[in-house]
């Protein structure tokens, strides 16, 4: 039952997807469409997430065919996300709490 809910959500969101990117002059109300009608929208909103495929795709092998033939630059965005304090082993950012630098940890805290 749950599954069949989830397959009729499915269709609609195709339907309400097609239509939505259907040109204007062409829509008629919903009250008129036919069988035809309806197999048109879904088809038009499955084409909407084929051609995203299709795009990131095409972006994703431009990106490897960058890497391939720049291989001593890194990857475009990693400098952003893995900043250079990660490489510093007594820099406590990105560590977990109540992390302690390698050399403190050794060391007894009592006097």
């Amino acid at each position: 039952m749950i599954f069949l809910a989830f397959v009729v959500l499915g269709l609609i969101f195709l339907l309400v997807l097609g239509r939505y990117v259907s040109p204007r002059s062409s829509r008629k109300p919903v009250v008129t469409w036919g069988l035809d009608d309806y197999g048109t929208h879904i088809l038009r909103g499955l084409s909407v997430f084929y051609a995203a495929g299709a795009r990131n795709a095409y972006r994703m092998d431009r990106l490897h065919e960058e890497a391939k033939r720049r291989p001593q630059d890194e990857p475009e965005g990693l400098g952003v996300i893995d900043g250079p304090y990660l490489d510093d082993p007594n820099d406590p950012r990105g560590k977990p709490d109540g992390w302690v630098p390698p050399g403190e940890a050794d060391q007894d805290p009592r006097p």
